[in-house]
């Protein structure tokens, strides 16, 4: 699970410079930082997709599955926020055996423990004959 610091690293070394905000958007930042830099040739789309994503894949090894699509106008990745949520792990559904597994089975190999500071006893009032109390007004 990459950190906001990892894919900003990320984003510094692909375009020469630091976003100075998450809401950066990224086509944006590509060209801005164009000027000068090893990547002043290069237009955003296809090439600074193409090394950005090439990037993120050497950084971190099994990161969700991410294609140039989702970096397109027509994508879901456009600011570096976006990015950092796409590079989040999702948990997937459960798989069907534990949807009909019995609680038995979902139980816990070893039960917990509590110990006898944590239970709290309550205490009966009882009867001078040793019968628990009745609740409610006396008459």
């Amino acid at each position: 699970m990459p950190t906001n610091k990892e894919v900003l690293d990320v984003i510094e070394k692909w375009s020469g410079q630091r976003p100075p905000k998450m809401s950066q958007r990224l086509e944006e930042w590509w060209n801005k930082t164009a000027p000068g830099s090893t990547h002043s040739g290069l237009v955003f789309d296809p090439d600074g997709i193409a090394d950005l994503v090439n990037r993120l894949q050497k950084a971190f090894p099994n990161p969700p599955h991410l294609e140039a699509a989702d970096f397109k106008a027509t994508g879901t990745v456009k600011t570096v926020q976006d990015l950092v949520d796409a590079l989040q792990p999702t948990i997937s559904a459960p798989p069907a055996a534990a949807l009909v597994a019995s609680p038995m089975t979902l139980r816990a190999v070893k039960p917990v423990t509590v110990s006898a500071k944590s239970k709290k006893k309550k205490k009966v009032k009882k009867t001078r004959t040793g019968k628990p109390a009745k609740k409610g007004r006396r008459r």
